[in-house]
């Protein structure tokens, strides 16, 4: 028997999980949440959702079935959702970012109430990646040193503002909502924590925002690695890389990159080492995220899939990246996002 999701929004993103859902195995829509016009209607077309699964608000979703409860609003309501889902007994899986505002973030963390919170990384869920995380973890490839991700977005026109109004209130796109993916890459990746942070931002004189949407920064990893990160979105023209980026680790024994084709590992010249393969992969994309939380909300530890808690730590990163922005590249200690 299937478990349900309730789906929090119906726009481009909660659309696309509709793919996901339907092409699971263990996972049925129980409930749609939106607050209608086109994309509800497109959704339900699409997908062939009937009436009764359709609702306008979550506390009426939650008087139907749904085992979890798959919120993809808008940032600032990522935390009220879990908690109303939490405090009806229901498990909460969040869109990254956890929350666009660090306190609220806390509070879930610390939450104590329901089955508990997950939240969506996934570009976690990359077979190419997995194989380097996993090479790691296993100490086959030696110990990082060095960790440098370059990420460009570029198009063909100045981009222009999004449509949506929360945004274009947003302070920065790379910084509030992108550059999570890529800090939480790096944890998942090395086994280390962020300590400090450094980072430099600026602006193109076209865009919208308020805040840069090109950024530096080194961050000093718990292990001794640094992290050298390189990121623009919005550029105009020119080369550009996926999402994912392109990564390039460099251990006491050689060199590991991927660039989110096959990954690559060359030894140096009397060194030892080689990439293992995907064995333990959860599954691409959301199909892996999906077969993560089967298996935590069955007792088992997901493979990739972080809870609120541990994510916290990956957002710490992102608002001390942006105080370091604000304060001119001031060394950011985490200690102080955490404390």
């Amino acid at each position: 028997m299937k478990r349900g999701i309730i789906l929090i929004g119906a726009g481009n993103w909660g659309q696309s999980w509709l793919k996901f859902i339907h092409e699971s195995n263990d996972w049925e829509l129980a409930a749609l949440v939106s607050r209608g016009g086109e994309n509800l209607a497109k959704a339900r077309q699409a997908w062939s959702i009937p009436e009764e699964r359709v609702f306008s608000s979550l506390a009426d979703a939650l008087k139907g079935p749904g085992e979890v409860v798959l919120t993809t609003a808008p940032h600032h309501l990522h935390v009220p959702h879990a908690l109303e889902a939490m405090a009806a007994g229901r498990t909460a899986l969040i869109e990254k970012p956890l929350s666009d505002d660090f306190a609220q973030a806390r509070q879930l963390a610390d939450a104590k109430t329901g089955p508990g919170a997950y939240v969506v990384q996934n570009f976690r869920f990359r077979p190419g990646f997995w194989r380097i995380r996993r090479s790691i973890a296993a100490g086959e490839l030696g110990d990082p040193l060095a960790v440098r991700l370059n990420f460009r977005i570029a198009g063909p026109r100045k981009a222009g503002a999004p449509p949506q109004a929360w945004r274009q209130a947003q302070w920065s796109f790379l910084l509030n909502e992108i550059i999570i993916h890529h800090f939480d890459m790096c944890r998942f990746l090395t086994g280390q924590d962020a300590e400090w942070i450094s980072c430099h931002g600026w602006r193109l004189p076209w865009l919208h925002s308020d805040g840069p949407e090109s950024a530096t920064a080194t961050v000093g990893l718990s292990g001794g690695a640094i992290f050298d990160y390189s990121g623009r979105v919005k550029a105009l023209c020119g080369p550009a890389t996926k999402f994912d980026g392109h990564w390039l680790i460099e251990t006491d024994r050689g060199c590991a990159w991927w660039d989110g084709e096959e990954a690559q590992w060359q030894a140096g010249q009397g060194e030892s080492g080689e990439l293992l393969d995907e064995s333990g992969f959860p599954g691409f994309d959301r199909a892996g995220v999906l077969n993560d939380l089967r298996d935590a909300l069955d007792g088992r530890r997901p493979a990739a899939l972080p809870d609120a808690g541990d994510n916290l730590k990956s957002l710490a990163m992102v608002f001390a990246a942006i105080r370091s922005v604000q304060e001119n590249g001031r060394r950011v200690e985490l200690a102080e996002i955490m404390e």
